[in-house]
């Protein structure tokens, strides 16, 4: 009898926690950046407090570098595409991607929407509406490419780490 209790327990939890979609647990949510051209935004780390940063005017082959949090001049474009998924390139350069290398570092490339290593999972603690002045916060940047990649700041660097690492919440604030 206590057995059967036990093994129906079991069988209820697995039942709830298989049917609730992964994207509520823990109380993530997918940031909307305004739709349609995408929205202005600086990507910054609060614990190491740097920013994502180029090298102005961006080529193919320029990496994405970390410098001092700012907020100022705002410097990427931040897409949700239809497939849930992001595409993030730099202000004023409609034909260059944020794209993951094979080495885990992030290098500005030639748009290609069919490559994955230009594509980003984005999942939030915080989602917030631009309009209002509240930005997305605490948020997750998978890599498409591989999704067992996560980006990762640390006081020198940028790059992409095993998911679940150290500086990996990220916030986003923009125009």
């Amino acid at each position: 009898m206590m057995l059967s209790s036990m093994i129906s327990l079991a069988l209820s939890f697995l039942a709830l926690t298989s049917a609730t979609p992964l994207n509520t647990r823990g109380g993530t949510c997918k940031p909307a950046f305004g739709g349609p051209p995408g929205f202005k935004v600086n990507i910054f780390n609060n614990a190491v407090g740097k920013e994502w940063h180029h090298a102005s005017p961006p080529s193919i082959g320029t990496q994405i570098t970390e410098s001092p949090k700012s907020l100022s001049p705002v410097e990427f474009r931040v897409l949700r595409l239809s497939s849930g998924e992001y595409s993030i390139q730099p202000i004023g350069y409609p034909g260059f991607r944020v794209a993951s290398t094979a080495l885990g570092k992030l290098k500005i490339v030639a748009t290609k929407p069919s490559d994955s290593k230009q594509l980003w999972n984005i999942d939030c603690g915080v989602c917030g509406t631009p309009t209002t002045g509240q930005f997305d916060q605490g948020c997750v940047i998978q890599s498409v490419d591989n999704p067992s990649l996560c980006v990762q700041s640390s006081p020198t660097t940028i790059s992409l780490k095993p998911c679940g690492g150290t500086h990996q919440k990220y916030s986003f604030a923009g125009a």
